[in-house]
């Protein structure tokens, strides 16, 4: 009989219990088996995993997601299913809660953007951890919960108190990883004979061993407080609540988990403006002292979004994510409102409290509909960050970027989301000013670079076209007007988003000194000739300035973009600007009564089509 490879089997082993984290298992399978827990992973072969020499130093950030050796060796050391171990991890709420993606060498989640975990410490009910009464559970403790170290997850729902953090004897995080064991899973990873409930924090001489499972006087949670948290533990169940409404808007439950994170950063950010907010005095006064601990002696506070958007005290952490909630319960409009109000004016020149910077990194997809229709607004206007020069900054996060921007969008996106405003200036001027506006979120820089990028001489002005808009006319202070175009633009690059997108900058470099050849010329009208009973297409001298308008034609549809612009015109013949031709005109816009017109532009728009396919498929490599 042959044996699988890899490690054996324990001697005995433990059914994970509920919401049960992987260094809580490990914890309770350590005491089961009179071990340490580095020795039980050692067991499992995590020391030759991924090239470490030891199974003491693997990463906290590893109970994100095991790698497939890992959680094999794992399953078979321990005697679980490969599913049962990856239920300790995090990765079967990626779905429901905005998780970073797991390790890679080129980028280790610890030091991601979007870090919303704490890793380094749990939270902790002492009643949870003394367990339910059962014989199992009386000897080795109940479960160090998954749930504990995500920042939403502030209060027992079974015992009705809100979460700890510290312990009551050294004042230690709880399991908390500091100094020089940040490279561990699990603190005190090689000490055995400790229980799963007491305190691992490292002392000069020994652990403090304090039992975090005694019993203690609960902090009672307010009315407000339990509510919140039976929300937003129902959205974490796969079963639960496929949407929720966010600002106005539906949306997924991953996304309003992001939505939260973001306001509640936003709240403790600008404290104590957003003081007022709080449901309790006591629950002001939990981050009150959040935010003195957190400012240096300057008084700002930290600009890293994950400093202060998950503190470990319960308390604070509540409170934000109620002002947050509270702020989300709200319509679009109120919303922008609020965040206007709370957003200091001193951000049109230095995003002071890091908010700011930490939306416009954050994927559009991330967030809201709703939040985003809110706040890319507010953000939307000339702001610079000092240490970056006077070089604006990218305000709009996309899978769609600038390239995919045609200088001539539909005009019935903009007639559709501009409305009325659309007749109120040149259709010409507002195509421009909105892909000039569209590219300028996506890539930054000023108008000017934005311009030049789409091709235009220089862009609209868009002072003026505010001015005339019926739909911003007499909006106070002005840079509401700019709030409400940039709403316009926002709602018309929706369109953009929702189709399939083209590489419209390679288009437009690949014909930029591009004419149509003689040759093609001829044959093209031939055909149209031939199948319009033979008639003559221009004579003479014209045909020339007849194949440089099928020639601009030809740009202007595989470009998207606006004849007037085509780079051809600028080496043109000098009497095209004075030429009124008829038949130049209808080539140009297919608009024409006669068959042979008719039948040419259908010629030149398959031919226009064919060639940007063309370069489409030299750009992939295709």
């Amino acid at each position: 009989m042959t044996r699988s490879a890899g490690p054996p089997s324990l001697p005995c082993s433990l059914d994970p219990l509920p919401d049960e984290s992987l260094v809580g298992f490990l914890l309770r399978l350590a005491h089961r088996l009179e071990c340490s827990p580095g020795r039980i992973l050692e067991l499992a072969g995590f020391a030759g995993s991924q090239g470490r020499q030891y199974a003491s130093v693997i990463p906290h950030h590893a109970m994100l997601q095991l790698s497939g050796p890992e959680r094999d060796g794992l399953a078979r050391a321990a005697r679980l299913t490969a599913q049962e171990v990856e239920a300790l991890c995090f990765g079967q709420l990626r779905d429901r809660f905005p998780l970073p993606q797991p390790a890679t060498r080129e980028q280790s989640p610890a030091k991601r953007f979007d870090w919303w975990l704490s890793t380094t410490l749990s939270r902790y009910c002492p009643q949870c951890l003394a367990g339910d009464g059962s014989p199992i559970q009386n000897n080795h403790g109940g479960a160090w919960k998954r749930s504990w170290r995500l920042p939403v997850v502030f209060a027992c729902e079974t015992h009705n108190r809100l979460l700890g953090h510290r312990c009551p004897a050294c004042g230690h995080p709880a399991l908390g990883i500091h100094g020089n064991s940040g490279g561990r899973l699990v603190p005190g990873m090689m000490r055995r004979g400790l229980h799963p409930a007491q305190c691992r924090a490292d002392s000069r001489t020994a652990h403090c061993g304090q039992r975090l499972d005694a019993p203690a006087e609960p902090e009672v949670p307010a009315t407000e407080v339990l509510e919140l948290q039976q929300r937003l533990t129902a959205l974490l169940r796969q079963d639960g609540p496929s949407a929720v409404a966010s600002a106005g808007e539906p949306c997924s439950p991953r996304q309003y988990f992001t939505d939260l994170r973001l306001l509640s950063y936003l709240a403790i950010s600008t404290w104590p403006r957003t003081r007022h907010l709080a449901p309790t005095r006591q629950l002001a006064q939990s981050v009150d002292k959040l935010a003195r601990h957190s400012s240096p002696a300057g008084g700002k506070l930290p600009q890293s979004p994950t400093a202060l958007a998950r503190p470990a005290d319960a308390s604070a952490g509540a409170c934000l994510l109620l002002i947050a909630d509270q702020l989300l319960k709200d319509d679009t409009e109120t919303v922008r409102e609020a965040v206007r109000a709370l957003l200091p004016e001193t951000i049109d020149r230095a995003s002071r409290t890091g908010w700011r910077l930490t939306f416009l990194k954050t994927e559009e997809t991330a967030y809201s509909p709703g939040l985003g229709a809110a706040v890319r607004p507010v953000l939307s206007r000339d702001r610079w960050i000092p240490s970056q020069g006077r070089r604006r900054q990218p305000e709009l996060r996309a899978h769609f970027r600038p390239e995919h921007v045609p200088q001539h969008l539909p005009e019935e996106w903009l007639r559709r989301h501009f409305g009325a405003s659309a007749t109120a200036v040149s259709m010409d001027v507002l195509q421009r000013a909105t892909t000039v506006r569209l590219v300028q979120m996506l890539a930054g820089g000023s108008k000017e670079q934005a311009a030049r990028y789409l091709g235009f001489p220089k862009p609209a002005r868009h002072r003026a076209i505010l001015e005339r808009l019926p739909a911003t006319a007499g909006l106070t202070p002005p840079r509401r007007a700019d709030d409400r175009f940039d709403e316009f633009v926002l709602a018309v690059a929706g369109e953009l988003r929702a189709g399939s997108l083209v590489n419209y900058q390679a288009r437009r470099t690949a014909l930029s000194d591009w004419a149509l050849e003689e040759g093609a010329w001829q044959r093209l009208a031939a055909t149209a000739r031939a199948r319009t009973d033979g008639r003559r297409l221009g004579r003479g001298p014209h045909d020339l300035l007849d194949r440089l308008a099928a020639s601009v034609a030809i740009w202007q549809r595989a470009t998207h973009g606006h004849y007037r612009y085509a780079p051809l015109l600028r080496t043109a013949p000098g009497d095209w600007s004075r030429r009124n031709d008829r038949v130049t005109w209808k080539i140009m816009h297919g608009h024409s009564s006669s068959p042979v017109g008719v039948e040419l532009h259908r010629l030149l728009n398959d031919y226009a089509d064919a060639l940007g396919h063309r370069i489409d498929a030299a750009g992939t490599g295709k």
